[in-house]
């Protein structure tokens, strides 16, 4: 039978991670997400390990009320986690179009004809 008690360890231990990951997730430090994303991933199976081997009869009501928290912040955090890969998403998409019509603005002479940079230099010269 697997130790209840460790168990419940790694379920408070998984829950603390998540909980730090949500900070770091809404305050846009994404840094530290892959350490605690390797912690999270061998705490997870653990618990997997224990639920395989004790099956639904070797819950406790601890047990079933810390799975339904880690349930509600593994969600929230999902959520997060898509929001900010969206936010990214787009950032860098904007940044590409911006750069994009930089290279469409040209200088130009005034009669309107288009000019190189060099002359696009001497013409920003004040003149009286």
């Amino acid at each position: 039978m697997p130790d209840v008690v460790a168990i419940k360890q790694s379920l408070s231990d998984l829950n603390g991670l998540l909980e730090q990951e949500n900070i770091m997730l809404l305050s846009g430090d994404y840094a530290g997400l892959r350490e605690i994303a390797d912690r999270k991933t061998a705490l997870v199976r653990e618990v997997e390990t224990f639920l395989a081997q004790s099956g639904p009869d070797g819950f406790d009501e601890t047990l079933r009320r810390g799975l339904s928290v880690l349930q509600k912040l593994t969600v929230h955090n999902g959520v997060l986690l898509k929001a900010a890969y969206n936010g990214s998403r787009a950032a860098q998409a904007r940044l590409v179009q911006i750069a994009g019509e930089r290279s469409n603005v040209g200088a130009y002479s005034p009669t309107g004809k288009s000019i190189v940079s060099t002359e696009a230099i001497i013409s920003r010269q004040k003149t009286v």
